[in-house]
């Protein structure tokens, strides 16, 4: 989490819990190799606190790229931003490990884009059961997929096929990973945590097959359409 070089740091005021899930679900997806900016922690010496930061990535977010407006995008611009975040060849590693960790806030602001097929994915705040009370509990890529792919249900299944495949490539081995550039992160309050999350993750890998499956529309969902 330490950086030698000069290199410029986007940073965020976080409570501690936030915080340490930033640490930990970034290092568990860089330890997956997913294009996660490395962490880094800012002491702000004057207010005495924490702040998480990440190196800076000079692409744009999906809706700035697109030039859509969050307060008001339309249900086809949705598909048409859904429709190109599926052509990214990581989409379902992603989508998986949004599941593992629980992440509920994988909006269009958080996923940059340099136009082509380089994403980078920031913002791990509410995850690992840190998302505030009342944030429904959604894996918001898939809900994007759905609405992309529907009514065609032979896609839903060959994306749901694809995701299955690409979750078994997590490893427990991420998570001790991730453990331990939490435990040794110089913030009061992360080491604490370090334990809950961890068991968060370990706990939730076997169940992540059925976690995922859920997310996809039932056999009586497809007669429903037909």
């Amino acid at each position: 989490m330490s950086n030698a070089t000069q290199e410029p740091v986007v940073v965020k005021k976080v409570p501690v819990a936030a915080l340490a899930a930033e640490i930990f679900c970034a290092a568990l997806g860089r330890a997956a190799e997913l294009p996660i900016p490395e962490p880094v922690i800012i002491k702000d010496e004057e207010a005495d606190l924490f702040l998480f930061g990440s190196i800076y990535q000079a692409y744009p977010n999906l809706l700035q790229k697109f030039q859509f407006d969050s307060s008001r995008i339309s249900d086809e611009q949705l598909k048409l931003v859904g429709a190109r975040v599926m052509q990214w060849t990581r989409i379902c590693d992603v989508m998986g490990f949004d599941e593992w960790i629980n992440n509920v806030d994988r909006n269009l602001q958080n996923i940059l884009w340099d136009g082509y097929d380089e994403f980078v994915l920031i913002d791990h705040g509410q995850t690992l059961g840190t998302a505030p009370t009342g944030v429904p509990d959604e894996n918001k890529l898939i809900k994007l997929a759905l609405h992309s792919l529907m009514p065609s249900l032979a896609a839903v299944d060959d994306l749901k096929a694809r995701v299955l495949n690409a979750a078994v490539e997590f490893e427990p081995g991420f998570a001790s990973e991730a453990a331990d550039t939490l435990y040794a992160a110089p913030v009061f309050g992360a080491s604490n945590a370090c334990t809950g999350y961890l068991n968060f993750v370990i706990n939730r890998l076997p169940k992540l097959a059925n976690l995922l499956v859920e997310r996809f529309p039932t056999k009586q969902m497809n007669l429903a359409l037909t």
